[in-house]
């Protein structure tokens, strides 16, 4: 039987995340800066505010990046004709889905027009009639290459779904 296999791959997750780590590294070049600039002067107002800024950004992309490496690191999701299967190559635990008997498939993206560094983060879920999900992050996966599989005919598209949010995140739990 015919089989497509996906994994986690070192370069789509640099491409996605680069933007989050220059946040990050402008974030803490800058703290080395003010705080060399403000002690002799003992003003400590731009070093707060600087802090607060770059903070109500970098603590959320912190949060996305690593709820999204933990669940995509060491998994594979394979594509058949007839079903959808989502393994860990560490506890070989899988989850597996029939083609047909997906009822829902979602697609959770970052807002149109949005300028945060997580903005080419998405993931997106398949869900069956028995209530399994799987969850495919774009450290795995786009949605585009979903629908782009040769594979995945059987999976209708009239139950897709997209959600816009400023923060494209799951639970640990799903």
């Amino acid at each position: 039987m015919k089989e497509q296999v996906f994994r986690t791959t070192k370069r789509r997750i640099v491409n996605q995340t680069f933007l989050i780590w220059l946040w990050i590294l402008t974030h803490v070049s800058l703290n080395i800066w003010f705080i060399s600039t403000t002690i002799n002067d003992k003003k400590i107002l731009p070093l707060v505010l600087g802090n607060l800024f770059f903070g109500i950004v970098s603590v959320p992309a912190i949060i996305i990046f690593r709820r999204y490496y933990k669940s995509s690191i060491n998994k594979k999701f394979i594509v058949t004709y007839n079903s959808l299967k989502l393994e860990d190559e560490k506890t070989l635990k899988a989850i597996e889905i029939k083609n047909d008997e997906v009822v829902e498939i979602k697609l959770v993206t970052n807002s149109r027009g949005s300028r945060f560094p997580w903005n080419f983060m998405e993931y997106f879920s398949l869900t069956d009639k028995k209530g399994n999900k799987i969850i495919v992050t774009s450290f795995i996966m786009e949605i585009s290459e979903f629908w782009l599989s040769t594979l995945t005919r059987k999976v209708s598209n009239k139950k897709f779904k997209r959600e816009e949010t400023i923060y494209p995140i799951f639970k640990s739990s799903e």
